[in-house]
C-alpha cells in the first residue's frame, strides 16, 4: 500500500510541478542547452544559483517588468536585476525544463535572534515584511521536497561531492550575515 501510495504521489507531482509555457521554454532553451550540463538534482541546483548570481543583481528596487513581457523573460534576459521573487520564479522554470519538479514557495524567513522566550517554554517572534521572501522547491525521488535557495547574498553554498554528478552529495548552508 505505501508503495503504491509513494507512486501516486511521484507521479502527481511529476505532473503538476514539471510543466513550462512553450513561450518559456523557447526563450531559455539555449541556456538549459549551454549552461546547466548535470543531471543530478542537487548538481542541477548549484548550477542554476550559480548561473541566477553571474546573471543578474539582487536589488529591493529592480523597476517593472513592462506590459507585455514575461516575467521571467525580462528578468534573466533584459534588465538582470531582481529581488527574491524573480530569482525563485525564473529558478522554478530552469529546473522544470531540466526534468526536475519544481516549485515556488513564498513565506517569512526569520532570523533566530527575533525569536524570544515565552512563559510557558515556547518561543515567539514577529514577521515583518521585512522577513517576507520567497525561493524555489525541487522535488527529489526518496528525499522529497528540497528548499532551492537561489537569491544573491541570502545563503552561502559550498559543494561536496565523490563525483561530478555523484547521487551522494553533501551540501553545506550557512546563513549570511
Amino acid at each position: 500500500q505505501w508503495e503504491k501510495t509513494n507512486s501516486d504521489y511521484e507521479t502527481s507531482v511529476q505532473k503538476k510541478y514539471s510543466s513550462v509555457p512553450d513561450r518559456t521554454e523557447t526563450a531559455f532553451r539555449g541556456i538549459v542547452q549551454n549552461e546547466i550540463f548535470r543531471e543530478n538534482p542537487e548538481n542541477v541546483m548549484w548550477e542554476i544559483t550559480e548561473l541566477l548570481r553571474r546573471t543578474a543583481d539582487y536589488t529591493w528596487y529592480p523597476g517593472k517588468t513592462p506590459a507585455g513581457k514575461d516575467f521571467a523573460e525580462y528578468f534573466f534576459f533584459e534588465n538582470k536585476k531582481g529581488y527574491c521573487t524573480h530569482f525563485a520564479t525564473t529558478a522554478v522554470l530552469l529546473f522544470r525544463m531540466k526534468g526536475i519538479p519544481a516549485r515556488y514557495v513564498a513565506g517569512y524567513s526569520v532570523e533566530p535572534e527575533k525569536f524570544v522566550e515565552q512563559e510557558d517554554g515556547t518561543y515567539l517572534a514577529e514577521a515583518t515584511g521585512e522577513d517576507a521572501h520567497a525561493w524555489a522547491e525541487i522535488y527529489v525521488s526518496g528525499k522529497g521536497w528540497i528548499p532551492a535557495e537561489t537569491t544573491p547574498g541570502y545563503v552561502e553554498y559550498s559543494y561536496e561531492s565523490e563525483g561530478e554528478d555523484s547521487a551522494e552529495s553533501d551540501w553545506i548552508v550557512d546563513q549570511k550575515e
